[in-house]
């Protein structure tokens, strides 16, 4: 026959040890927690202090995340207004002539710009609305989401007629049946390309008797 065992009684200072554990490692995770919660507060505080657009933000797909909006508006214009908007062109068909023969007009020439100001100060205030909370989810939820904003462009008619102005006694030159450019009709016509932003266009060049 087996012999049951006996239960060893708990002694009193047994138990207190014990609970002094389990108090002492509630103690630590709190303390963990806590000091998880005060970087977390901390690293945030700093970034809701900066002066920068937040990352993840772009302006006609060009990311401006990490730039104050002075540097944002500078790599705007370095970029894309100079770097490729101003060397798009709209081309005029020379009179008689065949597919190459035309004269480039250049978006610089017809005054075309972009206004990045309002789409960069949209750019800045994303997740700079709200509660320090909302704040802090707006922020996180670019990581995944992204934001993007589109600046609009303008053009200047004055510029495009002067501009054709200067070319006007060359395309001239190619006619011999009393025809000569109708100044403000090719104006229109180039307008219509800019609207929709036709860049590498060719236009046949109306004409008007003298």
């Amino acid at each position: 026959m087996s012999k049951k065992r006996k239960k060893q009684p708990i002694k009193p200072a047994q138990i207190a040890l014990t609970a002094v554990l389990a108090i002492a490692a509630a103690a630590s995770t709190g303390m963990l927690a806590n000091s998880k919660s005060l970087i977390e507060d901390s690293r945030y505080n700093d970034i809701l202090k900066m002066d920068t657009i937040y990352n993840n933000v772009f302006i006609n797909n060009y990311e401006v995340g990490g730039l104050t909006r002075e540097q944002a508006l500078e790599k705007l214009t370095r970029e894309q207004q100079e770097g490729k908007f101003e060397k798009k062109v709209i081309n005029l068909q020379i009179p008689y002539g065949g597919m190459n023969d035309f004269i480039p007009v250049t978006y610089k020439e017809c005054g075309m710009k972009y206004n990045y100001a309002p789409e960069i100060e949209d750019a800045y205030n994303v997740g700079r609305k709200g509660s320090k909370k909302e704040r802090i989810a707006a922020i996180e939820e670019l990581e995944s989401k992204g934001e993007f904003f589109t600046s609009e462009y303008s053009y200047d008619r004055d510029m495009i007629i002067e501009t054709l102005k200067t070319h006007e006694s060359e395309i001239n030159s190619y006619y011999s049946n009393g025809e000569k450019m109708d100044v403000e009709a090719t104006a229109d016509m180039i307008v219509g390309m800019l609207e929709i932003d036709a860049y590498d266009s060719g236009i046949d060049i109306p004409t008007i008797k003298e």
